[in-house]
């Protein structure tokens, strides 16, 4: 759901999703799509999952995960992602802490600000997104508005810097 939010926030960045546990191959969870498409998001239509590798990581300029054990697996596959890797709730939190500067490369003033904060906050037990798979779709609601509200100072940012290209 995160990256059918982000795709339809901030349509000028690219955004890939990947998962630490998942079956390559598989479609968006039907749910998940329902509750995307009736908050007017992006659905993810044909995109299939695809498991996280040491390339995708490095090739990211910043990785959110759904929980601190997704974050220590992406860390674990490259280590050099430990600066610019946050669970998206923890991310919420710092750059609510620390707000990014407004001019330059935005992902760059993102991760200068979530890493300052970072300095004086270290990681809350509160950073984790609960799992909805296999529960009613009340709790893929729930767990979109949890979504909405860690990505809010993130896309604040990035849209300032999809306006200027």
């Amino acid at each position: 759901m995160m990256v059918g939010l982000l795709r339809t926030a901030v349509p000028l960045v690219n955004v890939l999703g990947a998962g630490i546990v998942c079956v390559p191959g598989e479609h968006v969870h039907p749910l998940a799509v329902e509750a995307l498409k009736r908050s007017g998001y992006d659905t993810c239509d044909g995109s299939v999952s695809q498991r996280l590798d040491k390339q995708l990581v490095a090739a990211s300029r910043l990785i959110l995960s759904a929980t601190r054990e997704h974050r220590t697996e992406v860390v674990r596959l490259d280590p050099t992602a430990a600066m610019r890797a946050f669970t998206v709730r923890e991310l919420g939190r710092l750059l609510r802490e620390q707000a990014p500067a407004s001019n330059g490369d935005r992902i760059v003033a993102v991760l200068r600000a979530a890493n300052t904060a970072l300095a004086d906050d270290p990681p809350d037990q509160d950073d984790d997104l609960a799992d909805p798979i296999g529960l009613p779709y009340e709790q893929f609601e729930n767990c979109l508005h949890e979504i909405e509200t860690a990505l809010e100072p993130l896309i604040r940012a990035l849209r300032t810097e999809s306006t200027q290209r």
